[in-house]
């Protein structure tokens, strides 16, 4: 075999390559049968069923998700709402006790003393009437009960 034969066998080869190339693209754009289009065609429909499948359950996920979250706030300021009326219900109630304890301490060991006080703005009275009342008779803490003269 001569170099000759070699090129023109090569060229030979090359040029059939070609044209099954050419014959492949040909069949694969123009969606022209064979044995490759007709089972993508089936499972690219499929992928696409499958699509519509995922997007729907995709929604239905953020339907779901959004009243979950309206959930979660209204169990937020229901929360919110408690803490505050306990904390005031504790503080009224701790108020009433407060006021209780004050007036059963003073009915219990103010009762004698309310007659002592009387009796000190009837002193407070007599020194301000006094010939020479003493530096404290005009002290305003202590009102004059009857007019002076």
């Amino acid at each position: 075999m001569g170099v000759d034969d070699r090129v023109q066998k090569q060229l030979t080869e090359m040029l059939e390559a070609r044209e099954t190339i050419r014959d492949l693209q040909n069949r694969l754009s123009d969606g022209g049968g064979g044995p490759t289009s007709g089972p993508m065609d089936q499972r690219v429909t499929r992928l696409e069923t499958h699509m519509e499948y995922v997007r729907r359950d995709l929604d239905e996920i953020r339907a779901g998700q959004s009243s979950l979250l309206a959930a979660v706030h209204d169990l937020k300021s229901d929360l919110t709402s408690i803490k505050s009326g306990a904390a005031g219900k504790v503080t009224v109630i701790s108020t009433g006790i407060a006021i209780v304890a004050i007036i059963v301490g003073v009915l219990a060991f103010g009762g004698d003393r309310f007659s002592q006080g009387m009796e000190v703005a009837a002193a407070a009275d007599a020194a301000r009437s006094a010939p020479n009342p003493p530096p404290w008779a005009n002290d305003p803490i202590v009102p004059p009960t009857s007019p002076t003269k």
